[in-house]
């Protein structure tokens, strides 16, 4: 009788401390569990951080090993405008985050989008960036009075679109009757901004009267066959001093957006799913955003205008994301401390889904 009561015991213990084991076993699992949600929320963090010159939260997102070969960051001269996660590979407790990410120079007609790698791992529980390397996707850059594009690591720039390219003409789309056609300016081209798939370009001019437009791309040297030799560039082809020959160019079509009377263009942003065009004017000491359905040219962002009168606030794109259109809303001077004006002041989130406005979500 002993003897059975000491072997129950003794089965008891053991399928006691069996069950111990797994579950400290799954309490180790969880803990080492990699989560790529985790690992992309930090990416997003450090791309939203660059974008907003807070270098730093950027250092705070580095792991021990890369934050000592990382030097002192200074503001970098172009400008990231937007950012889109392309793909992730989880590697047990790493990651490699692929995003393109569009930037421009705010002094001069430049834009290019570039393919990141995030190297991410997960280190005393926190999920860290181990490394971040790039490669160049396109280029769209001013030539005299031309835009060349450079793909990748091809030897030569394609024409994109001349100024003659630009219409002479257009219709502002305030101009509902279509009364009044207004002459385009082209004094010269003014901000560009590549899609993230760097298959089209956000386009506008400079002077009284700018002009915005999207051109598709097409890769010339792959379509040509000729390595690019068919390309003109006003290198030896007997164009004129200010002009390319807009005869061979690299633009598929030229997308009329609008046309700004006595205004100023000041950022134009893609939405993620690259449908829609955000652009940001400058008219007469007011900062407005239109938003334009790209296919159709139709203004789509009635609600900002009904929810941010011009002559009390001024209105900045920050970025977009995944649903919708960020923007910034501060008071002119005159307005600071009225308090109908403060509850229409900060950051808001206009949905690309449904058009309609609020206020940003606590992250």
């Amino acid at each position: 009788m002993k003897k059975k009561i000491f072997y129950l015991i003794l089965v008891l213990f053991l399928v006691l401390n069996c069950c111990a084991c797994t579950n400290k076993k799954n309490q180790l699992t969880n803990v080492n569990e990699f989560e790529l949600t985790k690992a992309t929320k930090v990416v997003e963090g450090y791309l939203n951080s660059y974008m907003a010159n807070d270098y730093t939260s950027m250092n705070y997102m580095y792991s021990k090993g890369f934050k000592k070969k990382v030097e002192n960051q200074n503001k970098p001269y172009l400008k990231i405008v937007g950012y889109k996660i392309t793909d992730s590979t989880e590697m047990g407790l790493k990651a490699n985050i692929k995003v393109n990410v569009v930037s421009t120079d705010t002094n001069s007609p430049y834009t290019s989008t570039d393919a990141y790698t995030f190297k991410i791992k997960k280190e005393k529980g926190n999920y860290t960036i181990d490394d971040i390397s790039s490669s160049n996707e396109k280029e769209v850059f001013l030539y005299k009075r031309s835009l060349l594009v450079k793909i990748k690591d091809e030897p030569m720039s394609n024409v994109l679109v001349n100024l003659r390219g630009i219409p002479e003409y257009y219709f502002e789309k305030t101009d509902v009757a279509n009364v009044n056609k207004v002459r385009v300016a082209k004094d010269s081209f003014n901000n560009l901004s590549l899609s993230y798939s760097a298959d089209n370009v956000a386009v506008s001019t400079a002077g009284a009267n700018p002009f915005v437009g999207v051109c598709g791309i097409t890769d010339l040297q792959q379509s040509t066959g000729d390595g690019g030799q068919g390309q003109n560039q006003g290198q030896g082809n007997n164009v004129s001093e200010n002009d390319i020959d807009p005869s061979k160019v690299a633009a598929k079509s030229i997308t009329a957006i609008d046309v700004y009377a006595g205004s100023k263009v000041e950022a134009m942003v893609f939405s993620r799913d690259e449908k829609l065009l955000a652009v940001q004017i400058a008219k007469a000491g007011n900062s407005t955003i239109n938003v334009y359905n790209i296919e159709t040219g139709k203004v789509l962002s009635k609600e900002i205008e009904k929810t941010f009168p011009k002559d009390e606030v001024d209105l900045k794109i920050v970025r977009a994301d995944e649903e919708d259109f960020l923007i910034e809303s501060t008071p002119k001077a005159k307005y600071k401390n009225d308090n109908s004006v403060k509850k229409i002041v900060g950051r808001w989130e206009w949905n690309i889904k449904d058009y309609k406005i609020k206020k940003e979500k606590a992250k």
